[in-house]
């Protein structure tokens, strides 16, 4: 019906326009349609039907309003958007309390109904047979948290835009002019432009068209943010009610303007209560704005001394923020500009005022995990190696583990590129260290002729670690995000994806892209086996995962636990059998969510991060029941915990105090005894030794969380 319906509209839904104004394209499709052309004014449909390719696999289709309709209705992007209506919103009243049930929870939002667990199969979130009600009083706390949105921030922002500075992640207001390659390649011609050069022109349009369709989804994602920010300026609270997936972390309802999302939503958003600085608070917010710029590698004391440096500059952000320095200042912040922009007001109206220990402040601090992932392994293993890497032991100075395997990659790569080259009696190269691994010699001649044509793996191995050196790319941000999720279960694609975006960001512009996928695949290969090998006791912990998960497959069982916090765990992954509708304008296929067929592969490879999921998300639920017996104003993010600059201090504390109570508990053991039952006789593999770790240092470990 629905198909039939838009049908009907593409009929009879048209616009006039001149005839001049037609492409020979679009003229060719209305006379092919039987329709006249030949008018001074032609009519064309408003809208058009289209597919466009999502994935290898998957279409979507589209109905589009043509850009003749929407010249004439005079409207700009931000008017469009007007008739999208986001459904959740941030309430101006508290949520109701929660009600989970597996069909119809109450709780949210008062009139829209929203789910308490975030499911396609409420069947996996067992709700029919127990109520989790410590984790229901959690997110009742956490939708009462009251917030406002930050005015002089969001004053900047619509300026920026109306500028079209196109700084901090606000879109430009138009898309960069994109000629035909055709064009391009014509001209380089005509003007003798060489190898090098028509390289150099390729890899510039390839770029160019990627940051236009890139450009066709975050210009109408930040207008919807900046919408939402607009239209709740001047309500004095806002809330957000939280529900959870089916892991037990923590997420806003409403989608477009929450504190989870990207540093845009982040910044507009401050605390409804203001509290006073206090001698920590002022303390902790200039920790906050050094961590923002980037500068969390370092002692507390030399972030304060650095914040201390700039308070001239900081003062003048504060007056001026589109003044060329200010610009060049918080929007080049590391971790958050519009944040970094918004703790420079408040520092600056702290200093200003004369007393800052008796300012009030709404601005949240953030005390973000060390990787947290990996801690959460480190404890479980008790390794002490990993959990000093990650900060779980005491230390006067922060550890970056991100630093630590990037040096392991360094050497690798640096020993690689220093190997020398010798000749095999075959004539081919081969690298003349004694510890590399020996390179099978190919018996047949085409064998032969392949790898002369395209080097011994050797040999191409020495000429990727050379130019990766020569580029300057074996910088921290290129390992960052692989060791950030190589516990959530990054795969080698994965890897190279990540490492392939970070390479594609810093030298993409020289670089052709075919190059950077190979360089891209030999250095995400190094930055795993380094990873390895500094985090050995964790990686036999995931194997273990693996092993346990393949053994419920065999029995066509869900992977299921019961989390700390007492949330039962069911992951949701099945065979997917499509059934395909055939409509008027396109084929719809619907997915049957009534297959009782595992997905082996999905089940495997998604059990260890979701286990760790969900041991980060009952910590988190553990430090926000502690702050709100404390009295303590939280909010959080995963694993990076907000709160008043004032408060800071103690939720320090009570961070590593939920840490050890955590921990302090037989998690694997517990697992184990539970599966033991789930397989119903076999006998589970026995668990990883366990190393020396002592939990009761994290209590005197000030940097687990900074």
């Amino acid at each position: 019906i629905g198909s039939a319906l838009i049908d009907l509209l593409l009929q009879v839904a048209e616009v006039e326009v001149k005839r001049e104004s037609l492409s020979p394209k679009m003229r060719e499709s209305l006379e092919s349609a039987g329709r006249r052309t030949d008018g001074y004014f032609v009519s064309v449909p408003a809208f058009a039907h289209s597919v466009q390719r999502q994935s290898k696999t998957k279409s979507l289709g589209y109905l589009v309003l043509r850009s003749q309709a929407k010249a004439m209705m005079d409207l700009t992007q931000e008017d469009m958007l007007r008739f999208v209506a986001p459904k959740h919103r941030p309430m101006l009243v508290e949520p109701r309390r929660w009600k989970p049930s597996a069909e119809h929870p109450e709780g949210g939002f008062l009139m829209q109904p929203a789910p308490f667990i975030r499911t396609t199969d409420p069947s996996v979130t067992c709700l029919r047979w127990y109520s989790p009600q410590r984790v229901v009083q959690v997110m009742d706390s956490l939708g009462r948290t009251p917030w406002r949105i930050n005015r002089r921030v969001l004053k900047v922002m619509e300026e920026v835009k109306r500028l079209d500075l196109a700084i901090a992640d606000v879109p430009p207001n138009s898309d960069p002019t994109l000629r035909k390659w055709e064009e391009i390649e014509q001209e380089a011609h005509q003007n003798e432009v060489g190898p090098e050069g028509i390289k150099k022109l390729r890899i510039e349009h390839h770029n160019a068209r990627k940051r236009k369709q890139e450009l066709q989804s975050e210009r109408p994602t930040f207008e919807l943010k900046l919408q939402v920010a607009k239209d709740f300026a001047n309500a004095p609270r806002l809330y957000f009610p939280h529900n959870v997936d089916f892991r037990g972390r923590t997420y806003p309802v409403p989608p477009h303007l929450n504190h989870i999302s990207d540093d845009i939503c982040r910044g507009l958003l401050v605390f409804a209560e203001s509290k006073p600085l206090g001698k920590d608070g002022f303390f902790w917010l200039k920790v906050t704005l050094a961590n923002l710029l980037g500068k969390n590698k370092i002692p507390f004391s030399e972030r304060v001394a650095l914040v201390d440096s700039q308070k001239e500059l900081i003062l003048a952000i504060a007056r001026d923020p589109l003044a060329d320095e200010s610009v060049a200042f918080w929007s080049q912040a590391d971790d958050g500009p519009w944040q970094a922009l918004a703790c420079c007001f408040e520092l600056a109206d702290a200093w200003n005022s004369g007393d800052p220990e008796s300012h009030l402040c709404g601005q949240p601090v953030h005390l973000d995990g060390s990787c947290n992932g990996l801690q959460h392994y480190a404890a479980l293993g008790r390794d002490h190696a990993g959990g000093t890497a990650v900060n779980l032991t005491p230390s006067d100075r922060p550890q970056d583990v991100y630093t630590v395997v990037l040096k392991i990659v360094k050497e690798k790569v640096e020993k690689h590129a220093s190997a020398k080259l010798r000749k095999k009696p075959s004539g081919e190269d081969d690298l003349s260290d004694d510890d590399e691994e020996p390179v099978e010699q190919p018996e047949a001649a085409a064998q032969a002729r392949k790898n002369k044509s395209r080097g011994t793996p050797t040999a191409v191995r020495k000429q990727n670690a050379e130019r990766l050196i020569e580029l300057g790319v074996l910088q921290r941000k290129v390992v960052k995000q692989t060791i950030m999720t190589i516990c959530y279960g990054v795969t080698t694609v994965g890897a190279r994806q990540q490492v392939l975006g970070q390479l594609e960001d810093m030298v993409g512009d020289q670089v052709d892209h075919g190059e950077l996928k190979v360089l891209a695949r030999y250095l995400a290969g190094l930055v795993l086996k380094s990873i390895d090998e500094v985090f050995e006791r964790a990686m036999l912990i995931k194997s273990w995962f693996d092993t346990v998960s393949a053994m419920l497959n065999k029995l066509q069982r869900p992977t299921s636990w019961v989390s700390p916090i007492g949330l039962a765990c069911v992951q949701p992954y099945k065979e997917k059998r499509f059934i395909t509708v055939l409509t008027k304008q396109q084929q719809v296929s619907i997915a049957d969510v009534d297959v009782k067929t595992v997905h082996k592969c999905k089940q495997r490879m998604g059990f260890p991060p979701n286990f760790i999921h969900s041991l980060d998300a009952t910590h988190m639920m553990l430090v926000a029941s502690a702050c709100e017996r404390e009295g303590v104003t939280f909010a959080g993010v995963h694993d990076s915990f907000w709160t008043h600059p004032a408060t800071a201090a103690k939720l320090n504390v009570i961070i590593r105090e939920a840490f050890i109570e955590l921990h302090g508990r037989p998690i694997l053991d517990e697992f184990r005894e539970d599966i033991r039952v789930q397989l119903g006789g076999l006998e589970p593999p026995e668990l990883p030794a366990q190393g020396e770790l002592d939990l009761e240092t994290v209590r005197d470990s000030p940097y687990i969380f900074h």
